[in-house]
């Protein structure tokens, strides 16, 4: 990332949110599925570190979706952002990343 942090891409900076599980100066919150919530947690580790391993990414994708498989499971995800008119740089969009078992969406 260049010396002031803010990410240069749209990729990047869903790159860095979805790696810290929202856990980044990013805004913005992770929900899971109900059924990902039932899972146990052990599944459910498994799960988030998928998410932020994830690296099979598509040519000209701005690293905001994804899915995997686990225990004969697939798993699927996406970040929505949300941007007021005032956000001027991409570390200022709201992110929502969503994480679902594929039965779900």
């Amino acid at each position: 990332m260049p010396i002031n942090d803010e990410p240069t891409s749209l990729a990047e900076a869903n790159d860095e949110f979805r790696r810290s599980l929202g856990n980044s100066k990013l805004p913005g919150r992770v929900v899971v599925s109900s059924g990902v919530e039932r899972l146990s947690s052990e599944l459910k580790y498994k799960v988030f570190k998928g998410v932020t391993r994830f690296c099979e990414w598509e040519t000209d994708n701005n690293h905001d979706i994804g899915s995997f498989d686990i225990d004969q499971l697939t798993f699927h995800w996406k970040i929505d952002y949300f941007r007021c008119a005032e956000c001027r740089h991409l570390d200022e969009w709201f992110r929502v990343l969503t994480i679902a078992l594929e039965e779900e969406i």
